[in-house]
């Protein structure tokens, strides 16, 4: 009855006995149950700015859990001072146990307007199988207002059952199944709808280029996301035919949503398999300034990335035309828009060098002119008739690992920093940002002389939050660490 209800679309003659049918079952099974809970234990999620239920009640002795679900750090801090998270990463979780009765009210201390309130009564003040709404003098709920409670109620559910099940991430054909790119719908969408949630779906949607190969992230419900919406409840084997009003084709409710929770969390909905997480599609451009000066000439190369705007994450190669160390931007997944960054590199002799951008198939270049005396030619000595020749030495490798400087809000972005590294010349090394992106891996030099070598990185967050910056070497060992603490 509540898929007649909510969403018109069709059931399917039978459900698989698979995990995510048996979690489908029980979340139609329960997805009508009021927010007052009896329960030991209450779960709540945590999306871009929002809790999700953002107000609860529960009883004297009732364990609340929060995860964060969002791909950015959250806190959960009581506006009296009287319990912090601390910042938690995504995936983290924070319990708290409430012993006394009263209304907390609390906030996440990164995003204004993230807040909740949990009321804590006593036992005898929960019925135990009834609820009675409290008296008003307003109109009753509209149907609109049911839906998307119902909705709401089913997606919690679906983020309660991952915790009781351990699900925050599991495998389908060894692909590793990401819970927290779920767009975590709580209402009813359809052709006109705006909003976050609307820009969560798309970004989901966008991540199966045939479902969504314009990929377009506006957070507008528009003709371009009710098709790709269609494409997928087809793909799935949700409706196929009709109209919003009468099947749901085309539109996202409860049970479209609760198909999309189920292939967050396992891979596959129906027996289909989700999308394989293959590369998807890549676009930049750069622009260098100057292009012509005399030797050593420094350079500025502004790069734009991602101008596809995919959500699939890339990493785009710098390479300065010169043999020195290319550059790499990498663009996580989940980031939807183009990125911009600034690198700065010095041509210290003459010559005419290119400038290229690559990533897969993709490759852009720009040319610089630098004028001045070229590289030393070396020569290769006339043998001396000397009987035994005296080897030269073999320099010392240098075994220096070191994170020399983080310096914050490059070009004025509160969300970037360039770090300045010093590492074995001769060694490939890699930096972990510390916010689950992809690492910046860089190979070793060839022709080095063994000596120390210097670099600088500029990387981009996703958003504010302490992260731990990690210099690893060829084999992944960490070699030097340093802390960046993110504010806007």
């Amino acid at each position: 009855m509540l898929l007649a209800l909510c969403d018109n679309e069709r059931m399917s003659a039978s459900l698989r006995t698979s995990f995510g049918a048996v979690l489908f079952a029980l979340v139609i099974g329960i997805g009508l149950m009021p927010q007052v809970s009896s329960a030991a234990q209450v779960n709540i999620g945590m999306g871009p700015n929002y809790f999700t239920p953002s107000t609860i009640t529960i009883n004297v002795g009732d364990t609340v859990v929060w995860t964060n679900t969002d791909g950015m750090a959250h806190t959960v801090t009581a506006n009296n001072g009287g319990f912090d998270s601390g910042t938690m990463q995504p995936g983290a979780v924070y319990s708290r146990t409430f012993t006394a009765t009263g209304t907390y009210s609390y906030q996440c201390i990164f995003h204004n307007g993230m807040v909740g309130t949990i009321t804590v009564v006593g036992a005898a003040a929960l019925a135990p199988s009834t609820y009675v709404p409290p008296q008003t003098t307003t109109a009753p709920p509209s149907q609109a207002e049911q839906l998307r409670a119902q909705a709401e109620a089913l997606l919690l559910k679906v983020q309660q059952l991952q915790a009781q099940l351990g699900v925050s991430g599991s495998t389908s054909g060894g692909a590793v199944v990401d819970a927290s790119s779920c767009p975590l719908i709580g209402r009813s969408l359809k052709l006109g709808a705006s909003g976050d949630d609307v820009t969560r779906l798309q970004q989901f949607l966008a991540r199966d280029i045939s479902i969504y190969p314009e990929s377009k992230i506006t957070g507008y419900y528009g003709p371009l996301t009710e098709a790709a919406v269609k494409r997928w409840q087809v793909k799935y084997n949700i409706v196929s035919s009709g109209t919003p009003a009468t099947t749901g084709y085309g539109q996202v409710g409860p049970r479209t949503a609760a198909a999309i929770a189920l292939l967050c969390t396992t891979g596959n909905y129906g027996g289909v398999p989700g999308p394989s997480g293959s590369a998807g599609p890549v676009g930049g451009f750069i622009q260098v300034t100057p292009i012509a000066g005399n030797a050593p000439l420094t350079v500025a190369v502004q790069a734009t990335v991602n101008t596809v705007n995919s959500c699939t994450g890339a990493t785009y190669t710098v390479d300065y035309g010169d043999n020195t160390i290319p550059s790499q931007i990498a663009v996580p997944a989940g980031q939807c828009t183009q990125m911009t960054q600034t690198l700065g590199h010095t041509y210290q002799y003459g010559g005419t060098y290119q400038v290229t951008l690559s990533a897969g198939g993709h490759r852009t270049a720009a040319t610089v002119q630098v004028f001045g005396a070229g590289p030393p030619v070396s020569t290769t000595p006339v043998p001396t008739p000397t009987p035994t020749p005296t080897p030269t030495p073999t320099p010392t490798p240098s075994t220096t690992w070191a994170i020399i400087a983080v310096t914050p809000a490059v070009s004025g972005n509160p969300f970037a920093v360039s770090i300045d590294i010093e590492y074995p010349a001769c060694a490939a090394y890699s930096i972990d940002w510390g916010d689950s992106s992809i690492p910046s891996n860089i190979g070793a030099q060839s022709g080095c002389s063994g000596a120390a070598s210097r670099a600088t990185i500029t990387h981009t967050y996703p958003g504010s939050g302490t992260y731990t910056i990690a210099l690893r070497d060829g084999s992944g060992t960490a070699k030097a660490f340093s802390g960046v603490s993110i504010v806007n």
